[in-house]
């Protein structure tokens, strides 16, 4: 054979080969990519002003059940607020809790009777109110619609588990006192719409109802309504309005109301 025809082949054999490990080289991390999901995480320390309505019925002893407005239970308050949503591809994983606290020593707007004891209008009385509630949930985007590259509409549903938690106790200005507590474990399930806009802003609606078992059965539901600006990679705000429904009854006390209001919250992703 020719020398110089054995030079060339020998030249074009590494030349022949290097395509082909290199399109195997290329294949692995493709094959990688569709198996690893793709892993989000938003936490939001939150502040909540609600007010709270309904009617309060306490103990066994007889009377009226009283409203919130009567024991100014209905004031404006700052409630500590939360919540973590961990994304993986289409699925979502969300945590979130809120704790409401009424303490104050003021004069009673009504005459009302519970569970044997008479609180008179004017008078004074001296209010403890805890209510907490946490919420544990699932869920999926199932779908999305995209307008533009930036713009687009997302559905999201999910099913979880709500823990209501309520303490109050009351005393007039004789003394004597009423109270009652309780804890509900509710099963719930909701959806989250979100429309995602340009420039980091963001729209977002959310709706969830769930069944509290007790004494009697209740339903409970939540509405948020939210605007969010994305304004760095890591860092966002969201501000929006929370109202939340209650309807629990156990033994000796029972909540039929509702609690509502503007809340702010600062969005860290990672």
């Amino acid at each position: 054979m020719n020398p110089r025809l054995l030079a060339l082949l020998l030249a074009l054999i590494p030349a022949s080969l290097a395509p082909a490990q290199t399109a195997e080289t290329d294949a692995e991390p493709s094959l990688s990519l569709r198996t690893t999901p793709d892993w989000t995480v938003k936490i939001e320390p939150m502040l909540w002003a609600p007010a709270l309505a309904g009617d309060f019925e306490v103990g066994d002893g007889g009377g009226d059940s009283f409203n919130a407005e009567w024991i100014n239970a209905d004031e404006v308050t700052l409630a500590p607020a939360g919540r973590v949503t961990i994304n993986a591809d289409d699925w979502r994983f969300l945590f979130e809790g809120f704790a409401v606290s009424a303490d104050n020593d003021d004069r009673v707007r009504n005459t009302f009777t519970a569970d044997g004891v008479t609180f008179t209008r004017g008078t004074d009385a001296d209010l403890n109110l805890d209510l907490s509630v946490f919420k544990l949930a699932a869920g999926k985007e199932i779908w999305r619609k995209p307008f533009s590259e930036d713009v687009a509409l997302a559905l999201d549903v999910y099913a979880g588990a709500r823990l209501i938690d309520i303490d109050l106790n009351l005393e007039n200005a004789a003394g004597a006192s009423i109270g009652g507590d309780g804890i509900w474990i509710e099963p719930l399930a909701g959806f989250n719409v979100a429309f995602e806009l340009p420039r980091g802003f963001d729209l977002r609606f959310a709706l969830d109802g769930g069944v509290a078992l007790g004494e009697d059965i209740g339903f409970d539901y939540q509405v948020v309504a939210a605007f969010g600006w994305r304004f760095a990679d890591n860092v966002g705000i969201e501000i929006g309005f929370r109202h939340i429904s209650f309807d629990v009854n156990d033994n000796d006390f029972a909540f039929d109301g509702w609690a509502a209001g503007l809340f702010g919250s600062i969005v860290i992703y990672f």
